[in-house]
């Protein structure tokens, strides 16, 4: 029912706990439980990877930057050395 590699609903596990009919048992409101539990650290995740995709845009637009000039200096020394 778990994806046990990553703790993750199996698309066949959520479809099995929206058939549920109330009153839920026991074993069922813990499948209940643990697909919150599941979307939870889906959702921390996204977040976490949309924070380093943040981070890495900034790093590339740092490096653009370092290069853009190194290419300046290299072009201004080309031109006074001809």
């Amino acid at each position: 029912m778990i994806d046990r590699v990553d703790g993750v609903f199996t698309l066949n596990a959520i479809v099995e706990i929206e058939n549920l009919v109330r009153p839920l048992e026991v074993r069922e409101w813990e499948k209940v439980l643990n697909l919150c539990a599941s979307h939870r650290v889906l959702h921390k995740r996204h977040r976490l990877l949309l924070r380093r995709v943040k981070e890495l845009e900034e790093e590339v637009e740092e490096l653009e930057k370092s290069v853009d000039h190194w290419k300046k200096r290299f072009d201004e020394a080309k031109g006074g050395s001809v």
